[in-house]
């Protein structure tokens, strides 16, 4: 059998588009235009080119291998910035942790002293935050119950309330770091009589070896005695171990012009004026009351 004939296959033809003149024309200009730009930018190049300087790129090799040597050092300094940030922080951890102590121990032992300058009528303490910075930013405040009733800032106060606040302070600080010598300058001078005698009784009970008082006389020397007017004292005390006293021993010096502070003194030295421009000193020694104290 015959197989049915195969249909002609139309051939399909491409037609070409027509290109005007004109259009050619316009695309040479076009690339005429491209070709001067670039022989223009090609001679700017050229033109920079000619203007490099061998030498400073020598300068700019020398720059680099500088900047990569600045900055191992920065990295260097880096490195010692943190250890001494770590070195300061462990330091100020330190100096905390002391401080919170010595407060701690402060406020157990100024309440004690206080209440033994007062006769046990008040009370005193010393507010501050734990918080490490605010601490020294902040410092501490003193509290004081006078009276037994109310509580009060330092600076709400009066003289003699402000002064035996202070003396309490500065005996509870003495006795957490102990010295073996203490100056107080007419400290008692905005105490009454009986203030006076119990700040006198607190520094004889810290000495066992009898209290020395030096008293200022007024008047002039008279046929080698001098008058019996006081005009003020310095008392001194050696004080040995003992339950109520300093662990080590210590000489208080007292300037003061209350007779309840001559009356705790065992040895008296009167310094007084000998009526030609210098001055002389006289002494009382009470071994019977150096030998009860």
């Amino acid at each position: 059998a015959r197989k049915p004939p195969k249909p002609q296959q139309q051939q399909q033809h491409k037609v070409k588009p027509e290109v005007s003149v004109a259009a050619l024309i316009k695309q040479g200009k076009q690339l005429q235009q491209q070709e001067q730009q670039l022989n223009e930018q090609e001679e700017h190049l050229q033109q920079q080119r000619s203007r490099v300087n061998d030498v400073a790129l020598d300068r700019d090799l020398a720059t680099l291998q500088a900047l990569e040597s600045a900055l191992g050092q920065l990295q260097q300094l880096e490195q010692q910035h943190a250890k001494a940030v770590a070195a300061r922080e462990q330091l100020l951890d330190g100096r905390y942790t002391k401080l919170l102590s010595v407060l701690q121990r402060l406020n157990a032992k100024l309440d004690d002293v206080y209440k033994q300058l007062t006769g046990g009528a008040g009370s005193a303490y010393c507010a501050y935050t734990q918080e490490r910075r605010l601490l020294f930013s902040q410092g501490v405040t003193l509290h004081v119950q006078p009276d037994g009733k109310t509580w009060r800032q330092f600076s709400m106060l009066s003289g003699g309330q402000q002064a035996l606040a202070t003396l309490a302070l500065s005996f509870a600080l003495q006795a957490l770091s102990p010295s073996p010598f203490y100056f107080f300058d007419e400290v008692d001078c905005a105490l009454d009589s009986l203030a006076a005698g119990q700040v006198a009784a607190y520094v004889k009970a810290q000495c066992k070896g009898g209290l020395t008082v030096t008293t200022a006389v007024t008047g002039t020397e008279t046929g080698g005695n001098a008058s019996t007017g006081a005009a003020g004292n310095k008392t001194s005390c050696n004080s040995a171990a003992g339950s109520d006293a300093p662990a080590v021993a210590a000489q208080y010096l007292l300037v003061s012009h209350r007779p309840a502070v001559f009356e705790s003194a065992s040895c008296l030295l009167g310094v007084y004026s000998n009526g030609r421009g210098s001055s002389a000193t006289v002494v009382a020694h009470f071994p019977d009351l150096g030998a009860s104290s």
